[in-house]
């Protein structure tokens, strides 16, 4: 009866799991709205009053803009992803834009091109009116977008860079799995894991750059940075299951899967998702290979000092979760055979 009642219990709650994981990922999906696009913005103070009018009017909240001094500086904004884009006006207005730092936000700050174009001639032709000259001596302002960070011909949807939170979730998933539950010493899974995060890295660098070449930075930066992001969370997940057991398995790896990848932010920015979840997601190791991955690649000019802080901290926590589990390892076995421990002491001669 007992045995019944325990499948039962199990079956009941295998859909409980199923949904939670469905919820997971889903949830960020579902209610993920474009919000909060940082944009600079060149020109006179009264133009770039007007265009922050303009765009409130256009959507409220879909633009968060700042002022830039002069063109070579919102290049540079965009460049070392401070901004997403930028809108410069003047003699020859301009929008910049970087597909490489995402698709969606890329693409909502090109489409600006063709309203700031209407914009530009509605108020050429007033001025004209104003001083008595006919409209069709107004020359045709045309606003061209320019993209300053273009996604690799080979990989034009940013595949590449959207899927790199895969070797990080499952990769460390499935390597501590192996390591935690195949061996039995924590000395053993230390060992392995110093063996597993940079064959790992190697090896998935191979496949993105080597099989599928769909990162342009090359094998041995690409190496780096899988390597980097695989040891994060592996070490977490086998950490935890060294100090805690298997529940401390569970607990690092739901951690990973449920909240490390639904908030990685690779299919659209952070911004997007709901907050506080969105900066959430980028404190886990899963969002940082990602921004990793994205700078090396396409923003050379980028600062990469966040994402390697990041990295490098959840694998101390691991390391150090390892070592307490070897310490607590030792003591039970101190415990369990004192006999043995004493035979091991020096006897007096």
């Amino acid at each position: 009866m007992r045995n019944v009642k325990k499948a039962l219990v199990v079956g009941a709650l295998a859909p409980l799991a199923l949904t939670l994981f469905l919820l997971a990922f889903l949830w960020p999906m579902a209610t993920m709205e474009p919000r909060d696009i940082s944009t600079a913005v060149v020109g006179e103070p009264q133009q770039v009053a007007q265009i922050q009018k303009a765009l409130d009017e256009k959507k409220p909240g879909l633009f968060k803009t700042q002022p830039a001094s002069d063109r070579a500086e919102a290049e540079r904004l965009v460049q070392q992803r401070e901004v997403s884009g930028a809108i410069v006006l003047g003699q020859e207005p301009e929008v910049l834009y970087s597909s490489a730092a995402g698709l969606p936000q890329a693409n909502i700050i090109k489409n600006l091109s063709q309203p700031l174009s209407e914009m530009a001639n509605h108020q050429a032709k007033a001025a004209a009116q104003a001083r008595g000259l006919p409209e069709h001596k107004v020359p045709s302002v045309d606003v061209k977008a320019r993209d300053l960070a273009p996604l690799d011909s080979r990989d034009p949807q940013g595949a590449g860079i959207n899927f790199s939170i895969l070797p990080v979730a499952f990769g460390g998933m499935i390597g501590a799995a192996l390591i935690s539950f195949v061996l039995q010493k924590n000395t053993q899974r230390l060992l392995a894991f110093a063996v597993y995060a940079p064959l790992g890295g190697l090896l998935v660098s191979w496949v993105y750059s080597g099989v599928f070449d769909l990162l342009p930075a090359g094998f041995w930066t690409s190496a780096g940075v899988f390597t980097l992001g695989i040891a994060a969370s592996s070490s977490f997940i086998v950490g935890l299951r060294a100090l805690f057991g298997t529940p401390g398995f569970g607990l690092g790896a739901l951690a990973i899967m449920l909240i490390g990848n639904p908030l990685a932010g690779t299919m659209a920015p952070k911004e997007f998702i709901a907050s506080p979840w969105g900066a959430l997601g980028q404190l886990f190791p899963n969002a940082a290979t990602a921004s990793l991955t994205r700078s090396v690649n396409y923003f050379p000019l980028a600062s990469i000092s966040t994402e390697v802080w990041t990295l490098l901290a959840w694998i101390a926590v691991g390391l150090c979760a390892l070592a307490a589990g070897i310490v607590k390892e030792r003591k039970q076995s101190q415990h369990e055979n004192p006999a043995a421990e004493e035979s091991t002491q020096p006897q007096p001669a």
